[in-house]
């Protein structure tokens, strides 16, 4: 039905690079459910088995992936995702234990102004959380001309860093084959006990004959 939407998938990868050797199939399949008009859920799972050469090892792994999409308003769309991965044994990337949370978020505050989040909850070791929002004004929109206005902070607790910054950008269309670009940005970054504040200014132009 239009409402419930499946799928199965299989791969098979042999890796043959010097650091890592291994070989990895996997069977993966998903389930796409419309819930509502606005709200749509959609569950996977997976399972692999990776035999390294490298590490002397088999590892298997299981994957459970679940995603709920939705738009309370038409000016708001929310995306929720949970991920979580538990394996036998560590065998490099994509076969570790771990899990994440993530919620992303777009909100037309007005006709030209939006706002867009994203927040990103992980656990391996360790836990890290990832913060990053940007606010996007295009005050003229059509015509020859555009002004794009933008401003965006970013905290990752895994590397300590922290960034914010704001910038304008130009483009002008003088000739339907010509494009010029221009724009600055005004940048803070902090990391551990280091702080630089450098401005980016960046031009580009094209001419299709």
């Amino acid at each position: 039905s239009e409402a419930l939407q499946s799928r199965v998938a299989w791969t098979r990868t042999d890796d043959q690079s010097w650091t890592l050797q291994h070989k990895t199939q996997s069977v993966s399949g998903d389930v796409t459910w419309r819930a509502a008009p606005r709200l749509t859920v959609i569950q996977k799972v997976s399972y692999g088995v990776r035999d390294a050469g490298s590490l002397d090892l088999t590892s298997r792994s299981w994957t459970l992936s679940t995603t709920v999409r939705g738009r309370p308003r038409p000016s708001l769309e929310i995306e929720l995702r949970r991920n979580d991965r538990w394996v036998s044994q560590e065998a490099g990337a994509d076969f570790s234990t771990f899990n994440n949370t993530e919620l992303q978020s777009t909100w037309a505050i007005l006709p030209l102004l939006t706002l867009t989040s994203q927040v990103i909850y992980q656990v391996r070791d360790e836990d890290d959380l990832l913060v990053r929002n940007s606010l996007v004004w295009n005050p003229l929109p059509g015509g020859s001309m555009s002004l794009r206005l933008h401003a965006n902070d970013l905290q990752d607790t895994r590397t300590n860093w922290f960034q914010r910054g704001g910038g304008a950008t130009v483009v002008w269309r003088p000739r339907p084959r010509l494009h010029l670009e221009t724009g600055v940005e005004w940048v803070l970054v902090k990391q551990y006990d280091e702080r630089n504040t450098p401005t980016n200014v960046q031009f580009r132009g094209s001419w299709s004959f």
